[in-house]
């Protein structure tokens, strides 16, 4: 499931309430729920653990948590610390002398540990070959400790991984794009 259009649907969303309701978009924030949690538990504070701290915690634990593959379905979904992460770091990995997630295709396995080891579903096997969604990616680095052949690295250089359906395409079949320039 792609959750890009969800998840940067909700940071517009999240940037906007502000100017048209008040506070209401940190009610539901995670940081403002483990603040009101731990301030109502430590200090004996009940009355900070109100509605909108027992209902964030259900969607939270419960709805985005539990019933979500991986039980990372807030990160994925509804997270702005993390949109905003990624966001920066698709822009940034435009640039040769930027850090980025790199690949190098020669080396890949196609043996699916580092699909099964990102915890925001960045990555996918598609026909023994590993596509990356890079605005679903908070650069953790999961994915180049778990990859045996090294072929997933973070460093300066090219990306790897294609940008457009005609990179992929050259990527495929580079011998047939190259004789059909020369004829």
């Amino acid at each position: 499931m792609n959750t890009v259009p969800i998840r940067y649907g909700f940071l517009i969303g999240f940037l906007l309430v502000p100017f048209f309701s008040g506070s209401i978009a940190c009610a539901y924030c995670d940081y403002s729920f483990l603040e009101r949690l731990s301030t109502g538990v430590v200090f004996g504070n009940i009355g900070v653990v109100g509605s909108t701290t027992i209902l964030t915690g259900f969607f939270w634990l419960v709805l985005f948590g539990l019933m979500t593959k991986g039980g990372r379905g807030y990160c994925s979904f509804l997270c702005p610390v993390g949109s905003i992460q990624s966001a920066v770091h698709s822009v940034g990995a435009r640039f040769g002398f930027t850090y980025k997630l790199r690949y190098e295709k020669e080396k890949c396995t196609a043996c699916s540990s580092c699909v099964q080891a990102c915890p925001m579903s960045a990555l996918r096997k598609e026909e023994k070959e590993i596509k990356y969604e890079i605005l679903n990616c908070i650069t953790c680095r999961q994915c180049e400790a778990s990859c045996p052949t090294a072929a997933i690295s973070y460093g300066c250089g090219k990306r790897g991984w294609s940008t457009t359906a005609n990179a992929a395409e050259h990527e495929l079949h580079p011998q047939v794009q190259e004789r059909g320039h020369k004829g």
